[in-house]
């Protein structure tokens, strides 16, 4: 109703567009990206805090995690590493239109 619209501060419905020419845009990537990126270097730094507990001995030292989390985030950056590259217009237009 437009009394409980006025109090809680919205002024009305907002649908996003749907514009028949319109293409969708590839946020799927995009965020899949992120997530590597994200979880990939929370690895490294897991690892890195390990790494300071062995000379500093904050908590009970795990080599079994030391090493999870060192191969993780290597491992995870390592194939963001592949997909942006693959994904990268420029190089397949460089690659095919430049001479060497």
């Amino acid at each position: 109703s437009p009394v409980s619209a006025r109090r809680s501060g919205r002024r009305g419905r907002r649908f996003k567009s749907s514009h028949p020419d319109k293409k969708p845009r590839g946020d799927g990537m995009k965020n899949t990206l992120t997530l590597f990126r994200i979880v990939g270097f929370s690895f490294l730094f897991l690892f890195g805090v390990q790494f300071m507990n062995v000379f500093l001995e904050w908590f009970p030292i795990s080599p079994f995690w030391m090493k999870t989390s060192l191969f993780a985030g290597l491992i995870l950056l390592f194939f963001l590493v592949l997909s942006e590259r693959y994904a990268n217009k420029e190089d397949h237009y460089y690659s095919k239109n430049v001479e060497k």
